[in-house]
């Protein structure tokens, strides 16, 4: 069951798009694809379609039929806010880069303002 999430979550990364090139040193350098939302949402599609018939063609117990029926739901219905972020160039692709992206615009807002703090923004 493990396996499935981390399937979707593959897909949903990225890294099957990327191609390991040889750089210095003969290290791998994985070069940045952009990635659009069709392309992956065709990949995803198609995982959830072959998730789907290996429910119907394989022997499962009722617990794993029920788990893959509830992941299956879950993706299908979550799948357009899955997709939506390769399409915008600067967008954060980790929770690092989220934080950081979040600090600067703090640090903007109060060396604009002059303020200390950023809780008075928010209010």
């Amino acid at each position: 069951m493990r396996q499935w999430a981390l399937d979707a979550e593959h897909i949903l990364n990225g890294s099957w798009a990327e191609i390991p090139e040889q750089g210095k040193n003969d290290k791998e350098i994985p070069p940045k694809k952009n990635l659009t939302n069709k392309e992956v949402g065709l990949r995803f599609d198609k995982f959830l379609q072959e998730l789907g018939q290996k429910h119907k063609e394989e022997e499962m117990d009722q617990i794993e039929v029920k788990c893959l029926e509830e992941f299956l739901r879950v993706l299908t219905n979550l799948r357009s806010y899955l997709i939506q972020r390769y399409d915008l160039a600067d967008f954060p692709r980790t929770n690092n880069e989220m934080e950081s992206a979040i600090l600067r615009v703090k640090a903007r807002y109060r060396r604009i303002s002059g303020r200390k703090h950023w809780n008075v923004y928010l209010l």
